[in-house]
Parts: C-alpha cells; sequence; structure tokens
C-alpha cells in the first residue's frame, strides 16, 4: 500500500443518520490519475468495481483520493453520477517502494509499464515545474 500522507481529510454531509447500508452506492476514485481512476465501487450489496488500493506513480507528488457516498444503488458504474452525492472524504498519498509489488498484485503489470525516463529540455523541464505549481495550487484550493 503506498505511504498514506494525509494532509487533510474533509468530509461533508451527516453520514450517521444515512439509513440502511443496502440503500447507497459508495465509490473511491483518483481525480488527479489521467483518467480519474475508479479504484472502488459498491452499490447495495453488489461490488461494481473491486477495490485496487492507491498507487501513485513515482515522481508525480500527492494524489487525492476521493471516497463519495451516494443516496441510491445502480446496476453499471456509469449510472453513479446520476445519483445524488450525500457525503464525500478524502485523503492523500504519494508514492513509496510497495507501490511496485502492488501495481504487480493488483493489476498484474510491472511498475516500469507506467515510468518513462528520459532526459527533458530546460523548455520542457520549467513546462513541467510551471504545470506542478499550478496544480498544487488546485489541489490546495480544493481542501
Amino acid at each position: 500500500r503506498a505511504r498514506e500522507a494525509v494532509v487533510s481529510t474533509q468530509s461533508t454531509g451527516d453520514l450517521t443518520s444515512l439509513g440502511p447500508a443496502d440503500a447507497y452506492t459508495i465509490t473511491m476514485t483518483t481525480p488527479d490519475s489521467p483518467d480519474c481512476t475508479l479504484h472502488w465501487c459498491r452499490s447495495g450489496e453488489t461490488t461494481l468495481a473491486p477495490y485496487v488500493p492507491p498507487t501513485p506513480l513515482q515522481g508525480t507528488g500527492f494524489y487525492r483520493y476521493l471516497i463519495s457516498v451516494y443516496r441510491g444503488t445502480v446496476s453499471d458504474v456509469a449510472e453513479v453520477g446520476g445519483l445524488e452525492m450525500v457525503g464525500c472524504a478524502h485523503f492523500q498519498c504519494s508514492w513509496d517502494e510497495t507501490v511496485g509489488r502492488t501495481l504487480a498484485r493488483h493489476l498484474g503489470c510491472d511498475e516500469k509499464v507506467f515510468t518513462v525516463q528520459r532526459s527533458k529540455s530546460v523548455a520542457e523541464d520549467t513546462a513541467e515545474r510551471l504545470f506542478k505549481e499550478r496544480e498544487w495550487q488546485m489541489k490546495t484550493e480544493f481542501m
């Protein structure tokens, strides 16, 4: 499991008064991955997407992970967007040496598949630095 460095944990809504668990859908996503990776989805008593642990890639900084609770159940992950969100919490974590083992165990692939080492020009380095600064500003504005 990736080293969790919880900078801030926030939640919305009073989740203690929601009622029976079988009337809700819960998801865990990573909005900081290129495709907003779905790590888990359970709707009522049915698991629609099996749990995949956090796997932030080396050199990409902190990733946010969102755990969202929706009122109602669905039969397909694509339908979750039509439900009312009644709660949300998040945490952050970054790469550590266990990510490669996690990727191999849960996704059946090597971490090197996701990592490309190459030299950068000054322009690329500057653009990357500016992008990461702006990304950090956007992440901290979220909290």
